[in-house]
């Protein structure tokens, strides 16, 4: 079990780019919050209105890091021209 776990994250770390890891990390916290915020709803009443206020900036900051990757990818990241590697020649 921890050995698929482990091998599930490697591939996921390989396979994703910078921009999707943090995506993921917001949903992932998000998530986390609702379901913490649930279970402390059954002890405290005013507890888990704060947590699901934090889980709510959390899923905003999400949306605005979405919209904002996804303008500057289609605007500036596409347009710029590729790394291509060049000659090095060496004078001795």
């Amino acid at each position: 079990m921890f050995e698929m776990l482990r091998n599930s994250i490697i591939t996921w770390n390989k396979q994703s780019t910078d921009m999707q890891k943090i995506q993921h990390s917001y949903v992932l916290l998000v998530v986390l919050l609702v379901l913490v915020a649930g279970i402390v709803a059954i002890v405290a009443n005013t507890v888990p209105s704060m947590i699901g206020a934090i889980a709510f900036v959390i899923a905003t900051t999400f949306v605005v890091n979405f919209v904002t990757w996804s303008l500057l990818k289609t605007t500036v990241v596409d347009r710029l021209p590729k790394n291509t590697p060049r000659k090095t020649t060496r004078s001795r």
